[in-house]
């Protein structure tokens, strides 16, 4: 039997998408301010916040009813 492995400790495509632009940042390739530079991972950060808020609103209503 093929036993199939799902755990995924990978880096997403916007952590390295932000590694890319400090390191073009910090080589003065790009002149861009820092927020812009880190906006990938701030984009993943928040996102994952969001699906957190989301599900334990869906557990606190499945809660009470």
């Amino acid at each position: 039997m093929k036993q199939e492995n799902n755990n995924y400790n990978g880096v997403n495509y916007l952590h390295i998408l932000t590694l890319i632009f400090v390191t073009l940042k910090l080589c003065g390739i790009i002149n861009w301010k820092w927020i812009f530079v880190i906006m990938p991972s701030l984009i993943s950060i928040g996102l994952a916040i969001f699906l957190i808020v989301i599900a334990l609103i869906v557990m606190l209503i499945a809660k009470n009813l």
